[in-house]
Order: structure tokens, then C-alpha cells, then sequence
């Protein structure tokens, strides 16, 4: 009956120390985190003119397509032709 009863509080010895080491490690992980989300947010304020000069040149500006000498060609064309055409409209209108 005694060894029961040992082996009892034993467990909750230990029991009561995971708990006491699980919210101590709560704990340290809760500001680990939270000086690390306040490093974050203080890189983000003293570096905010080179990220959003960042964001401003790559992030929001719509690549440029690039054309060969055949394709300048053609839409040189298309350009020519667009233009006559308005000139035709504008005679008529008239």
C-alpha cells in the first residue's frame, strides 16, 4: 500500500514539474516571439523609404514586354495604318 502511494506522489511530482516547465517555456517562447515581431516592425520603420522605393520599382510596376525588329515592324505598321484611319474619320466627319 505504501509503495502505491509512493509511486503516486511520484507521478504527481513529476506531473506538476512538466506543467511548471511547459508554462515556463510558454513563457520564454511568447517573448522570444515578441521581440522578434518588435525587431521586425522596427526594421520595417527604419529601412520604410528603401522598401517602399523597393516595392514602388519591382513589386507594383508592370514588366515591359520586349519586342524583335519583326514584331517593331508589324506594329509600326499597325500605327501607320491606325493613323490613316483616323485621318479618313476626320475627313468624313467633316
Amino acid at each position: 500500500m505504501n509503495q502505491i502511494a509512493a509511486e503516486a506522489e511520484a507521478e504527481q511530482i513529476l506531473e506538476r514539474r512538466r506543467i511548471h516547465r511547459r508554462e515556463r517555456n510558454a513563457k520564454i517562447f511568447f517573448w522570444v516571439r515578441s521581440v522578434l515581431l518588435l525587431a521586425v516592425l522596427g526594421g520595417l520603420v527604419a529601412y520604410r523609404v528603401e522598401l517602399q522605393k523597393y516595392v514602388s520599382e519591382n513589386l507594383l510596376t508592370s514588366p515591359k514586354p520586349t519586342i524583335d525588329s519583326k514584331t517593331g515592324a508589324v506594329l509600326a505598321g499597325i500605327q501607320e495604318n491606325a493613323g490613316k484611319r483616323d485621318k479618313a474619320l476626320e475627313t468624313l466627319m467633316k
